[in-house]
C-alpha cells in the first residue's frame, strides 16, 4: 500500500502466483466492513487498485486480501 499514510487515494499492488478468485476489502479500525475494493476472479499477473477514501474521516484503515490459499491484513492510515 503506498503512499501510507495517504491522503484520500492510495493504491494496493499486489501480484497473483496463480488464478485464483480474490477479495480486497476495507474495515475501520473497530473491524466494520466499509467497503469492497474487489471481489471476483483475478488471473496470474501483478495488479494495482485505487483506494479513494475521501468519504471517510482520518484513522487507521485494515485492507484485508485473500485468495483461496493467501490471507493478509495490512494497515492504511489516512490523513485528512
Amino acid at each position: 500500500i503506498y503512499p501510507n499514510p495517504f491522503n484520500p487515494i492510495t493504491n494496493i499492488s499486489f501480484s497473483m502466483e496463480r488464478a485464483s478468485d480474490a477479495t480486497i476489502t476495507v474495515y475501520d479500525i473497530k473491524g466494520r466492513k466499509l467497503e469492497s475494493i474487489h471481489d471476483g476472479f483475478l488471473s496470474m499477473g501483478d495488479y494495482s487498485m485505487i483506494w479513494n477514501a475521501s468519504n471517510y474521516s482520518s484513522g487507521i484503515y485494515l485492507i484485508r486480501m485473500e485468495t483461496d490459499t493467501f490471507k493478509q491484513i495490512q494497515k492504511a492510515v489516512l490523513f485528512k
